[in-house]
């Protein structure tokens, strides 16, 4: 199993439930934890959350921006994109960055 990490905010899911995002760093994949009704603590998938993905690739077709958001449809200009930046040195991944911000200004967010 990978290393997870919390999410840095609290969120809510469609039905207005509040969960943790959870990111596994070894297998690129999001996943949202919440309390059942009965007290447990339960783990989703992350498509029951996010809705929209988009990518950004460099001329070595290395994602170089991977974007993230909870609406379908949603605005490039929305500022609730959760955005990871991916930093190589001779083709190999060297470094990922997450921050929250439009996906229109992602290279001008707080790296």
């Amino acid at each position: 199993m990978g290393k997870w990490k919390n999410g840095e905010n609290a969120v809510r899911d469609k039905a207005d439930i509040p969960v943790i995002l959870l990111y596994d760093e070894d297998n690129d994949k999001t996943r949202m934890a919440r309390t059942s009704s009965a007290g447990e603590l339960t783990v989703a998938n992350s498509s029951l959350y996010w809705k929209q993905f988009r990518y950004e690739y460099d001329s070595n077709d290395n994602v170089i921006y991977k974007g993230y958001h909870k609406t379908y449809n949603a605005a490039e200009s929305d500022t609730s994109y959760w955005i990871v930046k991916y930093t190589y040195s001779n083709n190999n991944l060297v470094r990922k960055q997450y921050a929250e911000g439009s996906w229109t200004n992602r290279a001008n967010l707080n790296w």
